[in-house]
């Protein structure tokens, strides 16, 4: 694991900025004796990889990441050998386009442990013991097999494990403009509808269902304020929600005209009043436009110009685009100073009186107007200049004249009302039942006979006549609640309020997601029945955040925090309680090499933040979008962990973190439920030198400088023993200045421990150039080497360094700035023992570099291989540079051609040392071979960190992170004022996937290829 840290951390050297290319060591000048290897090359200019990286970063970090105390104690699982057994399978179903999240409880679960869904592997993680991962798409719905796979474990099939269901979605609902008032059939259209499906608009259930295929349903609109809502359909098994789906209108109705007289010649002002009204409305008196001066912006009234008109009653009729509206005999033409009735509305009522009716005339706001019903006085309750609004008297059933008498005279409108037969209700019994409906109601009361219509709310019902005085209904299907009962006799109607309930068990079906982080916040999307204002949920005895009805079968809520494990989501509804057949799963999200893992985001991002070191941070601000004005934000609990989730939180997300005193860190545009961020503190002040790690010695002879060419003038023998690195990017400890001889002899070697291979080198060394060329080589192999232990190996220089290995670069680039020049370096691979090489840095300007003074892969090197690194650089100043790798190459008498190199990124926007607009960079490789991912890291000159990003690699900008203003607790500085560097890395491996990036790709051990570019900028 450290050297896998190391690897990381030699990042740094990759994109070193100022002081990159030193040398750890001075060459030797006349005849100084060279101290090590570092100075064995065949040109003194040395590759980026010659640096120090612990020198130029400070120490690395411990990437291994178990966080300090904090709200929850994650513990470790002893896995044991248990065998391979399959106990759940949450949720049962799902839909056929696959993406169902979905948990496996049971045992003896591994890393490698493979789930498949029918014939189709899903990707599944080991998280908590259990295995977790999203569905693949399945071919058909229906019932399929579960099959648990492990190489250790055998294999567990579970028949029947998982049903697939019809994918549902509603696409359009017609008509798509409904009045306010509801009671209006329409289609909803989509699929995956079956009988247990109901539809809410805007939050609002329907009244009534049929279900006429699975892709259509025919739904009465429940009333509704107006505006644009959504249609969001339910079943047992999935939800799904059409956007704006339906829009209610306010219907034009005109409900009455005031003053409801004018005169013949026209142009009085009079208002309109009623609902839908709108400025570009038609409005016709009797035929005659009239003139709309102004309607109302809620459009409940209107003023308007009369036009002129015979004497006597008139229409009023109003249009808009959502449709027309007639107001029979609601305006009265009078000449002026008239006293006149015209017309009643209504002009029927029952017989026990008590109805308000309206009276239009002329003349009717006279202080001493009264009103008589066949010679019995009516109660006024309102008058003016053409209407008078009374309770008409009790009269016996029949046809009566109305009198209106003022200071004028008196008026009579003959045979104007009709009292009619009483109709009214006494009793609804029962008066609750089930939402489903299909049982007798009895009502009764009074007036029955030639009744026409008996509606529960808005929803008409089907009944029988049983006498004068009682009816028995059907009761319909209808949403739960409260509702009016209402019987009409024609025009007459009477109404019981509040008369029947419909009631509905709480049932849960199911929900999304089944499982979220520990820090709690997780938006979760309940399906069901019975859901009503007041209704709790808790998981297990901890009780739920935010829990919202969005209809009686929908509704949302939040988790807690809680400790990891599987707990029940109870609900409870007064004394009703229901438990949803699935549990819950807490996961810890926390990822030990930090980056991005688990399925595509669908609703939630659960983050965590922890410092490189490996303790968490608690406060960290955590963001999505680059936008400080984004919703999506939260700050990290004492696990350094925060869920941000929410109903729009889908897709790709771009994720940042900062915290006081440390850096900010991004990953940009990934596709990925569970995200960790390192963020780096500021460099702690020098201690001095670090203690010495584990070492071992070599001690021997080293004898064979005799087989070397005799020297020239300039020139004397020497020979350098080494051991072998555990990779070409980890360099060994000092090895003190015993291993360097100029004759056969003894040597001494301070060493690292483990499997190695000690390899002297035999060469000469030029004064002038400083350069020193190996002739021969031997080596001992298989050695292993214990901390403060001594072994003795004597090497004698057997294997001559004759070969000259060809490479061909596949494109290697050229700009302006750099890279300048093509190089390669071969590396001797002798497996678990390490790789030992890299003095001889072989560079030209042609696309075929020679390597010369290589071994023969023969003899006691027959199993080894060679590591090759090359590509384009700029040797003076260390970037831009491009460089692929090419590993295990044992064909050495042909050219080795290295893999196609990466173009280098190279920052257009802003130019160098300015300050970026919109904070954003825009950079380009002018290559077509791109990376699978870039890495970007902005510091200050000492290679403090300000910010680093996580980019896919066909990006081509990056934007810095507009935090918001800083007003809690803690209040982080992201951008310090100054110049810093901006270095930017694009990186090729293979096998890759940017939905689970992490640190860890930082091993260059790991790479392909890679360009390194550096650019400054000012804040």
């Amino acid at each position: 694991m450290v050297n896998s840290i190391r690897k990381w951390m030699l990042l740094g050297v990759l994109l070193m900025t100022v002081g990159a290319c030193s040398d750890d060591v001075e060459p030797p000048t006349n005849n100084s004796e060279p101290s090590d290897m570092s100075d064995m090359v065949v040109d003194q200019t040395p590759e980026p990889d010659a640096n120090n990286p612990e020198e130029d970063m400070g120490n690395p970090p411990d990437m291994v990441v178990e966080p300090d105390e904090g709200l929850f104690d994650f513990g470790e699982f002893d896995f044991g050998d248990e065998e391979l057994a399959v106990q759940d399978i949450l949720p049962p179903s799902g839909s056929v386009l696959g993406g169902t999240p979905f948990v496996i409880t049971g045992t003896g679960f591994t890393r490698d442990t493979a789930v498949f869904f029918g014939s189709r592997q899903a990707e599944a993680e080991l998280v908590n013991r259990d295995l977790v991962g999203q569905t693949p798409p399945g071919s058909a719905p229906g019932p399929i097999t579960v099959k648990v796979l492990d190489p250790e474990g055998g294999e567990v099939v579970v028949d029947g494990g998982f049903t697939y269901t019809v994918a549902m979605t509603v696409d359009a609902v017609s008509p798509a403009r409904v009045p306010t008032s509801g009671g209006i059939e329409v289609e909803v259209l989509g699929q995956g509808f079956d009988e247990d499906t109901r539809v809410s608009f805007g939050g609002l259930t329907g009244l009534s269902h049929v279900l006429v295929s699975e892709t259509r349903l025919r739904v009465i609109t429940p009333p509704a304020p107006a505006g644009v809502v959504d249609v969001r359909a339910s079943s047992r098994n999935a939800t799904a929600k059409l956007v704006a789906g339906l829009t209610y209108y306010a219907p034009v109705k005109v409900e009455r005209v005031r003053p409801a007289s004018g005169t013949t010649a026209g142009g009085d002002t009079v208002t309109l009043e009623g609902s839908g009204f709108e400025d570009s409305m038609i409005v016709e008196f009797n035929g005659a436009a009239a003139t709309v001066v102004s309607a109302a912006a809620d459009g409940t009234s209107a003023d308007v110009t009369t036009p002129a008109g015979a004497a006597g009653l008139a229409d009023i009729r109003a249009e808009t685009d959502s449709g027309a509206d007639i107001l029979r005999d609601g305006f009265f033409y009078a000449a002026p100073g008239e006293f006149q009735i015209a017309g009643v509305d209504p002009a029927e009522a029952p017989a026990i009186g008590g109805t308000k009716v309206t009276i239009i005339g002329s003349g009717l706001d006279d202080a001493a107007l009264s009103i008589e019903f066949d010679s019995i006085p009516a109660t006024i309750v309102e008058s003016g200049p053409g209407h008078v609004v009374v309770e008409v008297p009790a009269h016996a059933p029949g046809v009566v004249d109305i009198t209106a008498t003022s200071s004028a005279g008196t008026r009579t409108l003959t045979d104007g009302f009709t009292y009619v037969e009483n109709l009214w209700i006494d009793s609804v019994a029962p008066n609750e039942g089930e939402a489903a409906g299909g049982y007798d109601v009895v009502i009764t009361g009074e007036g029955f006979t030639g009744a026409t219509r008996v509606y529960f709310g808005l929803v008409q019902a089907s009944f029988v006549l049983d006498s004068p005085t009682q009816i028995t209904a059907s009761a319909p299907a209808h949403t739960p609640g409260t509702v009016d009962v209402k019987v009409e006799r024609g025009s007459v109607k009477a109404s019981f309020r509040d008369a029947f309930t419909f009631t509905e068990p709480l049932e849960i079906f199911g929900y999304f997601p089944i499982r979220g982080s520990v820090a709690g916040n997780t938006y979760v999307e309940v399906l069901g029945r019975g859901f009503t204002d007041g209704i709790t949920a808790r998981f297990d005895q901890n009780p739920a955040l935010a829990v919202q009805v969005l209809d009686s079968q929908t509704l949302t809520l939040r988790t807690p925090p809680n400790p990891t494990g599987t707990v029940p989501l109870v609900f409870e509804r007064g004394a009703d309680s229901a438990t949803a057949p699935t549990p819950f799963t807490f996961f810890n999200p926390g990822a030990r090499f930090g980056g991005a893992w688990g399925g595509p985001i669908q609703g939630a991002v659960n983050v965590t933040v922890y410092e490189m070191g490996g303790a968490p941070i608690e406060s960290a601000f955590v963001m999505l979008s680059t936008n400080a004005q984004t919703p999506y934000t939260g700050y990290t609990d004492a696990n350094g962990m925060v869920t941000i989730s929410g109903p729009d939180v889908f897709g790709e997300q771009t994720i940042t973190a900062v915290a006081e005193g440390y850096s900010s860190a991004s990953l940009q545009r990934v596709n990925a439920e569970n995200v960790t961020l390192f963020l780096s503190p500021p460099p702690p002040p020098p201690e001095g030198m670090p203690p010495a790690g584990p070492s071992h010695t070599f001690v021997g002879n080293v004898t064979g400088l005799d087989k070397l060419a005799e020297p020239g003038p300039t020139q004397f023998q020497m020979a350098i023993v080494v051991t072998t690195q555990v990779d070409p990017f980890t360099e060994n400890p000092d090895p003190g200045g015993g291993n360097v001889l100029y004759d056969d002899g003894p040597y001494t070697l301070r060493s690292r421990v483990g499997d190695m291979a000690v390899v002297a080198y035999g060469g000469l060394f030029d004064n002038n150039t400083q350069e020193f060329t190996p002739l021969y080589m031997g080596i001992e192999r298989y050695q292993t080497a214990a901390d403060q232990q001594t072994t003795t190996v004597d090497i004698d220089l057997n294997i001559p360094l004759d070969h000259v290995l060809r490479f061909k670069l596949n494109q290697p680039p050229r700009g302006p700035n750099g890279p300048t020049t093509n190089e390669v370096t071969p590396w001797l691979d002798l497996g678990f023992e390490g790789v030992v090489g890299g003095y001889n840095v072989a560079r030209g300007d042609a696309d075929i570099i020679e390597a010369r003074h290589q071994a023969e892969l023969t003899g006691v090197l027959a199993n080894a291989s060679y590591f090759v690194s090359g590509g384009a650089v700029t040797p003076a100043i260390g970037y831009p540079s491009s460089l692929a790798v090419k590993r295990n190459v044992t064909n050495i008498n042909q050219i080795i051609e290295l893999p196609p190199l990466l173009g280098v990124p190279t920052i257009t926007s802003p130019q160098d040392f300015s300050v970026p607009v919109d904070r954003t960079f825009i950079f380009n490789t002018n290559s077509t071979n791109l990376p699978s991912f870039y890495y970007v890291r902005i510091t200050d000159f000492q290679q403090t960190p300000i910010w680093d990003v996580f980019l896919p690699g066909t990006e081509t900008s990056f934007k810095l992170p507009d935090f918001p203003q800083f007003t809690g607790p803690t209040q982080p500085s992201p951008y310090p004022l100054g110049t810093f560097v901006v270095q930017i890395i694009g990186i090729r491996m293979a096998n890759f996937n940017y939905a689970n990036v992490s640190y860890a790709d930082l091993d260059i051990g790991l790479w392909d290829a890679y360009s390194v570019n550096v650019h400054f900028v000012s804040f």
